[in-house]
């Protein structure tokens, strides 16, 4: 369990729950509202927030080598912590085929 790569669990969470509420609410509904906004917050945190990290980590670690810095935990800090867009792209079609399939399941009960 690590953070980025694929696909986004984070992604794949909000966008199973939008499809859940659009199928059963509607999509114009103040819950859609509400999932559809923290989706939006939470995939632009997977993007952008979460990418400058990495390069702040990279940059530290570089910084690291050139200055022949020993750390004592002897670890260098994580580059990759976002995601690419193909990676939300995947969390996003994994969460709609697990709410699709999921719906069809509860639906034969």
């Amino acid at each position: 369990m690590e953070y980025g790569h694929m696909p986004s669990s984070h992604t794949a969470l909000m966008s199973g729950l939008i499809y859940s509420i659009g199928y059963y609410q509607g999509i114009q509904t103040p819950e859609f509202a509400t999932a559809f906004i923290v989706t939006l917050i939470i995939v632009s945190d997977a993007l952008r927030l979460r990418m400058y990290i990495g390069s702040y980590g990279r940059t530290l670690n570089n910084l690291l080598d050139r200055l022949r810095i020993e750390d004592d935990s002897s670890s260098k800090l994580k580059e990759r912590v976002g995601h690419r867009p193909s990676e939300i792209m995947g969390g996003v079609i994994l969460g709609v085929l697990t709410a699709l399939i999921l719906i069809r399941v509860f639906q034969l009960f």
